[in-house]
Order: C-alpha cells, then sequence, then structure tokens
C-alpha cells in the first residue's frame, strides 16, 4: 500500500485508497463523486489524503455532519465532488444544519467558497475567505493555549466505579475510622457536573490510590478496597502486571486536579468553561487545563473562542464537538487578552451570578439573575470581539456560526 498509495497512513480507513484510485482513473475533465465519512477533513491519518485532494480540482463538499441519513447506522458522512483539470481555485462547501433535509441539491443552494489555497496537509476548516480573515485575527498576535496553561489533561478512569467512587456517607465513615483516609478521598468531579462558568458538587467521591502510595498506611481504605479485591485483580492491567491490584490506575500528575483549574467536558454543544476551585477530581469525561485566569475562561466561553473551536474540533451527535486535546491545545489566544482587566471583572460579575442563579428558588429572583447574566455575556463578547479588532461584518459571521 504504502509504496502504491500517496494517501498512503498506517491508521487509514480502506476508503481512502479508492478516493486516490478514482482521482487517478479520471480522464481529462473527468467528474468523481464519493460519499465518504467525514474524519478525513481534520483526522491525523487523513493528512495524506488531503494533500492528495489539495493537488486536485475539488469542485464541491457537502458535509452532512451531524444530520443522520443512513437509517439505523451512525455516521457522519461527505459528499465529495472532484475534477480532473486545473480550472478550479476555490472549492463549494456546506455543512447541514441538524434540521437540514438530506437533499444535497438544497443543501448546495447555501454553499460558499473555498479557497483552495487555505487547503493542504493541515486539518481543512473549510471557512470562507470572511471567515478566514476572522480566523486570521484569532492567530495574529497569538500564542497557543498548551503555552499559558499547559498542555490540557484528561481525568481518570477508575475502571471500577464500584471500587473507587463512594458516596458522602461513606466518605465519612472511612475519614472517621482512619483520619488518613482524608488524604486519598477528594470530591468527584463528571462532565455533566460542569456547567458554563462553574461546577457543580455531586455529592461523590473518589478513593484515589496512586502507585506512588502505600495501601497498608491507609488502614481504613485497604478494608474497603479488599471488598473489591477479586474484581480489582481481574481488570487487564492488572493482570498484565502494569500495577497492583490496588491502584486505581497510572495517573500522569494529579496536581493539576488539586489547585485551582479550568475544566470542560469531552463533548460540548455549547461552551462550557467553568473555574473549578474545591480540589475536584474529574472523570474521563472532563479535560483540565492548570490555570485560574479569568481572561482566558472569558475567551473560552465567549462567541469567538467557540468559533474558533467549531471550526476545528469534530461534530458529533446532538449539534455536540469533541474538544479533542490537539484542537484545544493549539488554540490561538493573545497574552494581552488573558490579563485584561476589564475582561477578568466581567467574568468575576457573570460566574457569582451563575453561582447565584444555581442556588436560586424564587422565579422572579431567577429571572432577574438570568437577564443579568445575559447582559453580562453580551458584554463579555463585545469586549472579546474588540480586543480581536473585528469589523462589524466579521462580527456577523462570529454570531451566525455561534447562534
Amino acid at each position: 500500500m504504502e509504496s502504491r498509495y500517496k494517501s498512503y497512513h498506517g491508521l487509514a480507513d480502506l476508503y481512502v485508497y479508492f478516493v486516490e484510485r478514482g482521482i487517478g482513473l479520471l480522464r481529462s475533465n473527468g467528474l468523481l463523486g464519493y460519499i465518504v465519512s467525514s474524519k478525513f477533513i481534520r483526522a491525523g491519518y487523513g493528512a495524506p489524503l488531503r494533500s492528495v485532494l489539495s493537488k486536485t480540482a475539488l469542485r464541491e463538499i457537502i458535509d452532512y455532519a451531524d444530520l443522520q441519513v443512513f437509517e439505523g447506522a451512525t455516521t457522519y458522512p461527505v459528499i465529495i465532488i472532484a475534477e480532473n483539470c486545473s480550472c478550479k481555485n476555490s472549492v463549494r462547501y456546506v455543512k447541514a444544519r441538524p434540521n437540514d433535509e438530506p437533499d444535497p441539491t438544497a443543501l448546495a443552494a447555501r454553499s460558499h467558497d473555498v479557497s483552495m489555497a487555505t487547503l493542504g496537509p493541515s486539518p481543512w476548516t473549510m471557512v470562507s475567505s470572511s471567515g478566514e480573515s476572522v480566523l486570521a485575527k484569532i492567530r495574529e498576535n497569538a500564542v497557543q493555549l498548551r503555552d499559558v496553561c499547559g498542555p490540557a489533561q484528561l481525568g481518570i478512569k477508575t475502571s471500577l466505579n464500584a471500587a473507587y467512587v463512594i458516596d458522602a456517607h461513606v466518605a465519612r465513615d472511612l475519614i472517621e475510622e482512619d483520619s488518613r483516609s482524608k488524604e486519598v478521598i477528594k470530591p468527584y468531579l463528571r462532565g455533566r457536573d460542569v456547567d458554563r462558568w462553574h461546577t457543580q458538587t455531586n455529592g461523590q467521591f473518589l478513593v484515589c490510590m496512586r502507585e506512588a502510595l502505600n495501601l497498608n498506611e491507609y488502614r481504613a481504605i485497604a478494608k474497603h478496597l479488599r471488598g473489591f479485591e477479586r474484581e480489582l485483580r481481574d481488570r487487564y492491567e492488572v493482570k498484565r502486571g502494569d500495577y497492583d491490584w490496588w491502584v486505581i490506575r497510572q495517573v500522569a500528575d494529579v496536581t493539576i486536579f488539586d489547585g485551582p483549574k479550568i475544566v470542560y467536558p469531552d463533548l460540548c454543544p455549547n461552551p462550557q468553561f467553568a473555574l473549578n476551585h474545591d480540589g475536584s477530581y474529574p472523570n474521563n469525561t472532563v479535560f483540565c487545563l492548570r490555570s485560574d485566569s479569568y481572561g482566558v475562561l472569558g475567551f473560552l466561553n465567549s462567541k469567538l473562542g467557540w468559533y474558533w473551536i467549531i471550526q476545528h474540533c469534530p461534530a458529533n451527535r446532538g449539534g455536540a464537538y469533541r474538544l479533542f486535546n490537539q484542537y484545544i491545545n493549539a488554540i490561538p489566544i493573545r497574552t494581552d487578552v488573558t490579563t485584561h482587566n476589564r475582561l477578568a471583572s466581567l467574568v468575576d460579575n457573570t460566574v457569582t451570578l451563575n453561582k447565584k442563579l444555581a442556588t436560586e428558588q424564587l422565579p422572579n429572583r431567577r429571572e432577574q439573575l438570568q437577564r443579568e447574566i445575559d447582559t453580562t455575556d453580551r458584554q463579555i463578547d463585545q469586549l472579546v470581539h474588540q480586543l480581536y479588532g473585528l469589523t462589524d461584518d466579521e462580527i456577523r459571521i462570529v454570531e451566525e456560526a455561534t447562534a
């Protein structure tokens, strides 16, 4: 395969080679059409195919995204139309919305031009020239998010929740039996507990027994875990000898969990970044950034920040996006935005308002708080747009894409 196909990649799906072969068989000015998975647009294995296609006269791409067109199967297909000629400087592209009709002719009617010059082996964003100008302004004078916060870290996969996830009563009993239990019992955070701007408690705790610890030094915890010893020893990693039977899993760095951090679910339909201060240990549906910056949080939750994310992260069912590490770590962010006092003040205000809303019971007061939140969030968006120098037309593009 590697010697025969320029699109070869060790992890590529077979359709990749059918696409390249089809292009190779085209006569002059011949047309090709395929319905294939959209994964090649952003996936690492798609880089060689993207390189091949960027040198081809692509005519049209219809991206069905989350719109399910094959009954009984969850798919994310695209229609690719290519032509064997050197006459095209742009490709028509449209991305279906969840409530669209699947008719490709109807979808194509609202497609936009994407410059072929913006396409290459890197993941494709498929935005119009106006949309590309917005992305260019985000990238201008910016550093990557990983350079500000360090790389995003996924939470802990226990591999046996029954043993390691406990309720408040069990946590209290273990601490009463042995005060050292408190050292390894941590508040537990799930993706569903992460709201925009703040996190909620769920009354659960995580027994975080790491490899670096000595089980014999935690008498009550040892007794608790021995009640699950058979199941714990039956885990694949334990059988393979990766670690002792009582170890939760190998965790790279728990210090990021202990301190203040920005957290977000791995799957989001809207921006759901929040600041967590209570030392919660997240599960593997939550990512963490080592930061307590209100400026960073404000940008990530802004419409402009979300615009960048939805142009790069893959779509999922229900209108959500997969916030994979490689895309979030690479978010461009300006250092003057991360330290902007006015932005930090607005974010501090909306965080406080959202926390009040989460506990308020009176309907009239809830409505008033929601109005104040909406006003403050609009002010955050307006300030971020101003800081990045967006024109009225560019603001309209962002507003429409993130509505």
